[in-house]
């Protein structure tokens, strides 16, 4: 190819060492070409600063033409474009004049197609194939190679799986199959409008906060609103700022995010337009007054995504008026009369399909009973067999689905199994095709004990003990007082008990000085229970002043709070322990009983009226310190911090709210928690024949609200509160305890509906074929993340300039020990330090460790140091620890160094082994053809649903020797990745680098002292540059070949093809079952099968190429 002006090109680095065998290589552009002299001039661009770090690559320099060679800008490159800054995303097109790239502008998220004649490149952004460096003998130490080939590996299954992995790995949370479906449901459309109906514990939050961030990352100037109640305000802002890095205010993008409560965006008259809005428990809103200012801000957005208790179809108009929040362009026409006839409709399907399901799960027992049979001759595995087959006949006749009548045509008796697996595909397809609105997603708990979770152990919670007591006289006497008080009330209404008494009862139920303060906050003016409220408060008062010497005796004294003391002593002397209170004046007194017993390093406390560092600290001390193992927590210590570190949660009052009592387990209850704990235990305080032991009672028998969520029955909450207050109303000494028995009835006959619904959307979830690849694709790579990122990320580090401190968990990198002179090796360019220490999240953790220092009176540093992990659980165990992941400048910064180096993808070297051996290696990539999607107007995102049918594997292909043939191609790869699993380790040990320049450095072979000369001298002379080009060539056309059938046969291509026929099947067959108007079908199958054709012509590039001698 002839070089022309304004292209760019690839040029060595001439003042470095050995210049005419140069490793070390810069790309610029063409300014000028002199013909006759056989010489040109080479501009090198610096839009962002990099030469501040590299002041050795100059702004021009004069090449002989031989010298460079044209070269592809990489992909990621960050450019400028007349004046706006940039990235490559692909080449559009290649001829002998220019390249054309597709460019996104920073700014404004703008694709376009451009010249490289309008792009400023950095010196860094040239991209070279490896056979070019192979051919000229461009063999980089295998260090290099060894590193980048790991490194690239898994960044191949971040950078080409499924969209938001990538983001949603370097959130500090665990990796889960269903986060990551609804993370890509929601992000594959242009406009996001979703409703996340998961069940309790699920992970709603974690789910929207990583719809948010992909938007966040991949939008600029957008306004975004999220509104929560009032109470999960805190939880809100905590889980958005430590886990995902998302604070209120403008971004680095020019986004503007902001977090209000209900109270706070109801009480402000304002009527703006957002972008995004999120709403955060939603279901609360439905017979709120203020629903139509929610419905109208929900009008005015392009994305929505709201988050609500899972819906109960029975409750159609709470169900209709969530799908108006959703959608009010489509479900406000809707009449009640109308929607409950598309309720019915689904109600015959769930029907239908479920009798189907118990009968699958039958046969499936016996086919597990029937190990050593084949049950294909078993009766009664075959009289199951006809009942499914008829049962899904039946279901055909309803819906008249032709996707799905292949389906079950395809079931067979001859099959293993008898066809199992494809008769729960064919349920699946009913399941997650045939719901009212495709845009609620419900993702169930049961989903959780599924194998593809097994290293995600659900916490299991124990109600581990109740702590009970008899009152007191002084106790006691107080009660009867309020109770009479009550029952002199003519007609006591439930508003007057809940606002009147209910908090009194509840501050008694905890202690004397919280019912105190109670009394004098009320209008009640009752001498006697003033006086007798007196007597009793001034006994807690000195049992709490000789709390040591009570305690000698302590079963002498029935008091609530020696109770809890003495169990705490006595029971819990190990393991964490998160103790609960509702009210400021029970904190006080057990913080000052606490500190009588303790030593200060054993306890820590959380009080809303702890400046915010002391609430940090103490947190930071929990989650860190062995030794601090008691943290006190007022109400606001329920609300969105992490506790999962505690092992017990002692509850000293009991909340007559089921959401509070679920607030509270929740901080410990989290999918996070670590799996080798799973145990959640409950300690209760119960006062005997007592109201309160009626609400326990209540809260224990009749939802069980300790050993399991509330799943599914958020929604009806405020209708078993209202019953609970109502039958406490009619009857205060005995109504909650004659109320139970009927509520329990009420609320099995719910669960039993829930179940049903449960089953439903389960298995619709669980047989989805993309779900199950999801899954694999999660297994894989949660079980080598930390190996990669703890060892090979260090590793590739150290040789590119940093120098990182500490142990295999906590890692440290200071600024001032980054060098430079290692950097230049691979051009790596450091982040912006002074931003990076700047950054909200760092000067947080930082601000945090500094208070911990002095609390511990350590020394800090002097130094400007990181202090961070790239372990996954360590991460999440400690909210002030720095996570290296996805995302993170530093890893970010190694990982594309380590990618886009041309020191990686090419070497020689000669190996011991079991096996003689000589060849070429090369290691292939596939991934969708961006550049026919995007000359579509199809975005790369909108890919997301089909990609994991392309597989994210690279292809390693061995192209031996003639001599060598006869060596079975699995027996060389094994080789070679036992190598590469030994790593750096390997190059001191049983490597011999053959293009070192240097007569020195050893080397297995010993080549330098044998024949005199260097390793690549030795190299060049029994490979000739012709031959050696042959060579090369060759080897890559068989290698290429080889390749294209290995990524086709890891590929599931005819899966794609039969996917996209049962979704728009699927997507007619429905909307003519409930009767919409849906999106047109030829735009759907052009667009779909635009996204086969990606699939099916993909883009193969060579990532790295080596010869290798193997030597036994």
């Amino acid at each position: 190819m002839d070089l022309k002006t304004n292209v760019y090109v690839r040029c060595p680095i001439l003042d470095r060492e050995y210049i005419f065998d140069p490793r070390d290589f810069v790309v610029g552009r063409i300014v000028s070409i002199d013909e006759y002299a056989e010489q040109l001039t080479v501009r090198f661009f610096d839009p962002f600063g990099y030469r501040a770090y590299y002041d050795d690559i100059p702004k021009e320099h004069r090449y002989a033409i031989s010298m460079v060679n044209r070269c592809e800008l990489l992909k990621g490159t960050k450019i400028k474009h007349k004046g706006q800054a940039g990235k490559i995303i692909c080449v559009e097109s290649k001829d002998d004049d220019e390249y054309r790239y597709f460019v996104q502008v920073d700014d404004t998220k703008d694709v376009f197609v451009c010249k490289e004649s309008e792009i400023e490149a950095p010196f860094t952004g040239g991209r070279v194939s490896p056979t070019v460096q192979l051919s000229k003998y461009e063999f980089q130490n295998p260090s290099w190679y060894l590193g980048r080939s790991v490194v690239n590996r898994v960044n191949k299954i971040l950078d080409n799986s499924i969209l938001g992995f990538k983001e949603l790995a370097g959130c500090k949370i665990y990796l889960m199959p269903h986060q990551l479906n609804t993370i890509m449901r929601c992000n594959q459309e242009k406009h996001c409008r979703y409703m996340l109906t998961d069940e309790v514990g699920m992970g709603k939050t974690i789910e929207a906060s990583a719809v948010l961030k992909l938007f966040l990352l991949n939008n600029s100037n957008k306004k975004v609103l999220i509104i929560v109640p009032d109470g999960l305000k805190e939880q809100w802002r905590v889980e958005l700022f430590l886990k995902f890095d998302i604070a209120q205010g403008k971004d680095a993008n020019g986004n503007n995010v902001s977090l209000e409560s209900f109270s706070e965006f109801i009480n402000v008259n304002d009527d703006k337009a957002y972008d995004f809005v999120v709403v955060d428990e939603v279901h609360r809103l439905l017979s709120d007054d203020y629903y139509s200012k929610f419905h109208t801000i929900s009008r005015k957005a392009d994305n929505i995504l709201l988050l609500s208790a899972t819906p109960l179809q029975r409750r159609t108009s709470d169900y209709l008026n969530l799908l108006r929040l959703l959608d009010p362009y489509k479900y406000d026409d809707y009449s009640d009369e109308s929607f409950e006839a598309l309720v019915e409709l689904q109600s015959k399907i769930i029907t239908q399909i479920m009798g189907v399901i118990d009968d699958v799960d039958d046969l499936q027992d016996e086919i597990n009973d029937n190990e050593d049979g084949d049950v294909r001759q078993d009766r009664k595995c075959l009289d199951l067999f006809d009942d499914i087959t008829d049962g899904l006949e039946n279901v055909s006749d309803l819906i008249n689905d032709k996707a799905y009548d292949k389906l079950v045509e395809d079931i067979s008796a001859e099959d293993e199994g008898l066809g199992i697996n494809k008769m729960y595909i064919a349920i699946s397809y009913v399941c997650d095709n045939y719901q009212i609105e495709r845009c609620i997603i419900r993702n169930r708990r049961n989903i959780l004990y599924r194998d593809d979770y097994a290293s995600h152990t659900r916490p299991v919670r124990k109600l581990y003990s109740e702590i009970t007591y008899q009152s007191r006289a002084s106790e006691y006497a107080v009660y009867q007082l309020i109770l009479e008080l009550m029952e002199t009330e003519e007609n006591l209404s439930v508003e007057k008990l809940m606002t009147v008494y209910k908090p009194l009862l509840s501050s008694y139920f905890s202690s004397a000085s919280a019912f105190r303060k109670e009394l004098e906050l009320s209008d009640i003016t009752s001498k006697d229970l003033k006086d007798a409220v007196y007597k009793w408060y001034a006994e807690e008062k000195y049992n709490a002043e000789n709390i040591l010497e009570i305690l000698d005796n302590p079963e002498d004294y029935e008091d609530r709070m020696l109770k809890v003391i003495d169990y705490l002593d006595q029971e819990l002397y190990k393991g964490k322990i998160v103790i609960f209170t509702s009210f400021q004046e029970t904190f006080e007194l057990y913080r000052d009983v606490l500190e009588q017993i303790y030593k200060e390093e054993e306890l820590s406390f959380f009080n809303s009226d702890m400046s915010s560092d002391e609430l940090e600290l103490n947190v930071y001390r929990f989650q860190n310190e062995k030794t601090c193992r008691i943290l006190l927590c007022d109400k606001s210590g329920g609300e969105g911090r992490n506790f999962q570190v505690a092992d017990y949660i002692i509850h000293l009052d009991l909340p007559w709210d089921a959401n509070e009592i679920e607030q509270r387990i929740g901080r410990l209850d989290r999918l996070e928690r670590d799996p080798q704990r799973p145990e959640v235990n409950s300690v209760v305080v119960v006062s005997e024949e007592s109201l309160e032991q009626q609400l326990f009672e209540f809260w224990n028998k009749g939802l069980n609200v300790f050993e399991e969520s509330l799943s599914g029955l958020e929604i009806v909450l405020e209708d078993i509160n209202n019953q609970m207050f109502s039958a406490i109303a009619s009857d205060i000494r005995y109504g909650l305890f004659n109320a139970v028995s009927s509520i329990l009835e009420t609320t099995t006959q719910l669960k039993k509906e829930i179940k049903r619904e449960q089953r439903f959307d389960t298995v619709g979830y669980l047989y989805k074929p993309i779900n199950r690849q999801i899954a694999r694709l999660l297994r894989y790579y949660s079980k080598n993340e930390n190996e990669l990122f703890s060892k090979t990320m260090l590793n590739w580090a150290s040789l590119a300039g940093f120098k990182p401190s500490g142990n295999e968990e906590i890692i440290r990198f200071s600024v001032s020990e980054f060098q430079l002179n290692s950097a230049r090796n691979t051009l790596l360019i450091p982040p912006d330090w002074t931003s990076y220490l700047q950054s909200r999240q760092m000067e947080f953790a930082t601000r945090i460790n500094e208070l911990y220092s002095k609390y511990k009176a350590k020394r800090l540093s002097d130094g400007k140091e990181i202090k961070g992990t790239f372990n996954r659980k360590t991460a999440i165990d400690n909210d002030y620890l720095h996570f290296f992941a996805p995302g993170d400048a530093i890893f970010d910064c190694i990982v594309d160094n380590a990618i886009h180096s041309t020191k990686g993808q090419a070497t020689a070297f000669a190996m011991q082994a079991d096996i003689n051996w000589e060849g070429f290696i090369y290691t292939f990539s596939v991934m969708p053809n961006e550049r026919l999607l995007l000359s579509n107007g199809i975005l790369p995102s909108e890919i997301a649903y089909f990609r994991n049918f392309l597989t994210s594997d690279m292809a390693v292909v061995p192209v031996a020797f003639d001599k060598y043939q006869d060596v079975p191609r699995d027996r060389v790869i094994e080789e070679y990745e036992k190598l590469v699993e030994v790593g750096f380790k390997a190059v001191h040990s049983c490597l011999d680098h053959l293009g070192r320049r240097g007569k020195g450095g050893g080397g297995f072979l010993h080549i330098s002292q044998q024949f005199g000369v260097s390793n690549l001298e030795w190299f060049k002379n029994r490979f000739p540059a012709d031959l050696w080009k042959s060579f090369v060539e060759g080897s890559y056309s068989a290698g290429r070949k080889q390749a294209l059938k290995d990524l086709s046969r890891k590929s599931h291509l005819s899966d794609a093809k039969e996917e996209i026929q049962r979704l728009i099947a699927a997507r007619v067959s429905a909307d003519t079952f409930y009767g919409r108007e849906g999106e047109s079908v030829e735009e759907l199958e052009a667009k779909y099968n635009i996204i086969l054709e990606s699939l099916k012509k993909p883009l193969i590039s060579l990532e790295s190429a080596c010869y290798v001698w193997m030597v036994k």
